[in-house]
C-alpha cells in the first residue's frame, strides 16, 4: 500500500501486504490513522491492520476471521467500526482492543457508516435491511 503526494504522485509512505486481495480501508477521521483489512484466499483468513500515517508504526494486528467488507472511524476517533460476515464488531481506539459485537443482520453486512456526530452506526446488509445502531450501548 502506497500513499502519494497529489501533486506529483510521490510516495510518502508505503506499507507492506501479507496477503493477496484487499478488501477495505479507512482513515481516521482526522487522518492520522489507516485501517486496511486483506484477505488471503490460500489460508482462508482476513487480517485487519492499522497503522498511524504520522511514524508508521503499527497499532493493531488482528486475524479478524471472516472478511472485513466495509469499514469506519467514528468521528471523534474513539471507535473503528468493521462488516465481518453478518456482523459489525467495534474496537476501541484507546486500547486498540474489540469493544463489542453488533448482531442483528441475517446477511452479510456490506456497508457500515457512522452518522457525522458518531451518536449513531448505520449498518447494510445482504438482507435487505438498514440497521440504526447506538454504538455508546450495542443497541
Amino acid at each position: 500500500i502506497e500513499l502519494r503526494t497529489l501533486a506529483g504522485g510521490a510516495v510518502e509512505r508505503s506499507f507492506p501486504r501479507e496477503r493477496e486481495i484487499s478488501t477495505a480501508l479507512a482513515f481516521g477521521s482526522d487522518g492520522r490513522w489507516l485501517a486496511h483489512a486483506e484477505v488471503s484466499l490460500a489460508l482462508r483468513d482476513t487480517l485487519l491492520v492499522v497503522w498511524d500515517l504520522q511514524d508508521g508504526s503499527e497499532l493493531l494486528r488482528a486475524d479478524v476471521g471472516a472478511t472485513v467488507s466495509s469499514m469506519a472511524f467514528a468521528p471523534d476517533g474513539t471507535l473503528l467500526a468493521y462488516a465481518r460476515s453478518k456482523d459489525v464488531a467495534l474496537v476501541d481506539t484507546g486500547t486498540w482492543s474489540e469493544r463489542s459485537i453488533l448482531r442483528g443482520h441475517t446477511a452479510g453486512v456490506h456497508g457500515v457508516a457512522f452518522t457525522p456526530d458518531g451518536r449513531r452506526l448505520v449498518s447494510s446488509a445482504g438482507d435487505g435491511r438498514l440497521r440504526v445502531w447506538d454504538p455508546a450501548d450495542g443497541t
